[in-house]
Formats: structure tokens, C-alpha cells, sequence
């Protein structure tokens, strides 16, 4: 399902949609990846910590409170 945002900027290949659940986590991770790359950090957290974190919101839930 794809997301319209009014005044969002026409970049080609730009899309948005609701969190995807467990499928978005390895992905998350490799995004995470590539920023931390480019601005020369090393930490990442692992499709494992984003499970835990978005499992365990509180007053948020990712499938309706987040967009992608």
C-alpha cells in the first residue's frame, strides 16, 4: 500500500507506506547501515534490537504511529 503526502517532494523512486512488521527489521538495519557509513559511525543496532524496540513501545504502535 502505498502513502500519498501532499508537498512531498517529487524524487523519482520515492514512496511511502505503513511499517511492514518483522520483514522491515533486516531492512531498517542495512538503512541504518549505509547513514552510519556516511557519516562515519560504527554502531548499528541489528534486526534483532529493532525487533525488541518496536515490540516493546509503549503509546506507539509502529503499524499505524510510523510511516516508511
Amino acid at each position: 500500500m502505498t502513502i500519498l503526502i501532499p508537498g512531498a517532494p517529487e524524487i523519482p523512486g520515492l514512496t511511502f507506506r505503513p511499517f511492514g512488521g518483522e520483514s522491515d527489521y533486516a531492512q531498517m538495519t542495512a538503512v541504518e547501515a549505509r547513514g552510519y557509513e556516511a557519516d562515519g559511525i560504527e554502531a548499528i543496532a541489528s534486526a534483532a534490537e529493532w525487533q525488541n524496540l518496536y515490540e516493546n513501545l509503549i503509546n506507539c504502535d509502529p503499524r499505524t504511529d510510523t510511516l516508511f
